[in-house]
């Protein structure tokens, strides 16, 4: 059969097109579908929804955006594509920093069937001096990263066992594990908000500090409902205290702070943190 004549044909060239254009239109469904009923999937990892925030309350579903073939790393540019996409009329140059500092995507996902929440924020606070370090693979988290995890290894600010000396796993998996009482403004905390942080602990029990994304409180509190111009105050205690390395006192673990711009981190974890990247040559810094 002459290939030619059927390339010019008018009638097979509109069939062809038109299947064309069906199975553009039936692979777009089909990816709707699978997202929408059917979450993705990486062994234990499933990842429920994605939400980009492009300040502290504004937000739009990016969900479909993170199909594993497309996504390999949380950075930067991701974030300006994901922006001109969604919030085509944001001009970044011109965005207050105000509104910058509380850009941020929200990961809900289980992790072997339990639901964990972890933020990545587009500006980073907690940063390595003269290091250009800041991608962090997707999906953040999976049976071979949490097995490293042991040995304090974590892609990419912990690539190799420095010793445990000063250990993150035994930071975050001991002294950090459990949380005894939560206060705002004096009030103790009901259980709904001592379950939100138990999601945002993520499966490393870490509260995003191992990927350097510490929380802000009033992300904190938006997602809880509270209305942050009433904010005073908020304590949060840790059931194990730690003992003082120059007093050799015994000291109680609590995050206290009256600057709903603070983020969620105690002196103790950052001491930790920063002895680790000491480990390393490295000083890191968590900026104002």
């Amino acid at each position: 059969m002459n290939l030619d004549f059927i390339y010019n044909n008018m009638c097979f060239r509109k069939i062809a097109n038109y299947i064309i254009q069906f199975y553009s239109i039936f692979k777009t469904e089909l990816i709707f579908f699978q997202r929408k009923y059917m979450p993705i999937v990486n062994n234990d990892f499933n990842l429920h929804k994605v939400e980009l925030f492009i300040n502290l309350n504004e937000k739009k579903d990016v969900t479909l955006d993170f199909e594993f073939d497309e996504h390999k790393f949380l950075d930067v540019m991701l974030f300006k594509s994901l922006i001109s996409k969604h919030f085509p009329n944001i001009d970044l140059r011109n965005y207050s920093y105000v509104h910058r500092e509380n850009i941020r995507l929200k990961f809900t996902f289980d992790y072997k069937d339990k639901e964990f929440i972890f933020y990545y924020p587009f500006i980073h606070k907690m940063i390595i001096e003269n290091d250009s370090t800041g991608h962090i693979q997707f999906p953040m988290y999976n049976e071979k990263i949490l097995e490293k995890s042991r040995n304090d290894i974590i892609l990419p600010y912990y690539n190799e066992n420095r010793g445990m000396k000063n250990s993150l796993y035994g930071l975050f998996n001991i002294d950090c594990k459990h949380i005894q009482e939560v206060k705002i403004n004096g009030k103790i905390m009901d259980i709904k908000f001592m379950e939100y942080l138990e999601k945002i602990k993520t499966p490393l029990n870490d509260f995003g500090l191992t990927y350097h994304s510490p929380i802000k409180i009033n992300w904190m509190l938006i997602e809880n409902g509270y209305n942050i111009n009433d904010f005073e105050s908020i304590e949060i205690k840790f059931l194990k205290g730690y003992m003082d390395e120059e007093t050799y006192d015994y000291k109680e673990h609590i995050f206290t702070s009256n600057n709903i711009n603070n983020y969620f981190i105690t002196d103790y974890m950052f001491d930790i943190i920063k002895k680790k990247n000491e480990d390393y040559g490295r000083k890191i810094v968590l900026l104002n």
